[in-house]
């Protein structure tokens, strides 16, 4: 299969060393911005859109033949509205020019920045996310999620941020990363969980190529193709464990011992104790 059309890539690379270095490298729809905390978040870097009416961009493009139209949003030969890319291959047809001076450029911007803080936190987003905010914005608003106790999961809060962006009526592709520049050890014992599996529950209105895509997404994930959801609180981890009756999971023993008083009237597995023993679910 031939990918015609693929324009999205961003990768950050932040090794360890003792001053904190870290890179960037991404392409036309892909925008980030690096912040730190605590109090308020300054954004410390932002990167540049691949826009077509860009300076550098409009150059390339009209230099390889191409031109600009400044609707809203300004498009690359009446069609694109991003620059770079990987796919778009029809833009990339001049034998006589480099990968770099196309209409479609393939090369992405590359940042270095130094002096990094442990706690800075990068915020990946596409340009549906910038498109209806700013950098500050987005700063501020990831600032006073991260300062809740107990911490959000950062999951949760590039999730939310997608929602206040269809709230503010973004029409344009949306997808979120949050990074948080710390060593991984406040979050090491949080198991993984599947959130918003409700999706996957009323398939009827489902278009096909849509559930293909569920499914083919808990496989990589490692779930299994059926929600094993608790019977207490209704999350549903990689984990689960299964009372011995086989009719109901439970995320945690802390939930089966509240749903044991309800559970016992029905459940055929009793132990010696008077509480169903628990299995792994998985």
């Amino acid at each position: 299969m031939r990918v015609r059309s693929f324009p999205l890539a961003f990768a950050p690379f932040v090794p360890r060393k003792l001053d904190a270095r870290g890179y960037m490298g991404w392409g036309p729809e892909e925008y980030a911005a690096m912040r730190k905390p605590p109090e308020r978040f300054p954004v410390i870097l932002e990167t540049v859109d691949h826009k077509p009416d860009h300076p550098t961009e409009k150059f390339r493009i009209e230099a390889a033949g191409g031109t600009v139209t400044m609707e809203d949003p300004p498009r690359l030969d009446g069609s694109l509205a991003v620059s770079r890319g990987l796919g778009d291959f029809e833009y990339k047809g001049d034998g006589q020019r480099l990968a770099s001076e196309q209409k479609v450029s393939c090369v992405p911007d590359i940042y270095e920045i130094s002096s990094l803080q442990p706690g800075s936190i990068c915020v990946i987003g596409c340009d549906g996310i910038w498109d209806v905010l700013t950098a500050e914005e987005v700063a501020e608003y990831v600032r006073e999620e991260l300062s809740m106790e107990p911490p959000t999961d950062l999951g949760d809060v590039a999730a939310e941020l997608l929602r206040l962006c269809l709230k503010k009526n973004s029409r344009d592709n949306m997808t979120c990363m949050i990074l948080h520049l710390v060593d991984g050890s406040d979050w090491a014992n949080f198991p993984d969980e599947m959130k918003n599996y409700e999706k996957l529950l009323d398939r009827g209105d489902q278009d096909e190529d849509v559930q293909t895509h569920y499914a083919a997404f808990l496989t990589t994930s490692q779930f299994p193709a059926q929600a094993l959801s608790c019977d207490v609180c209704k999350r549903w981890l990689k984990q689960m464990n299964q009372c011995q009756c086989k009719q109901v999971f439970y995320c945690s023993r802390n939930c089966q011992k509240k749903g044991w008083k309800a559970h016992q009237k029905v459940c055929g597995a009793k132990g010696d104790g008077g509480g169903a023993k628990l299995k792994d679910g998985m």
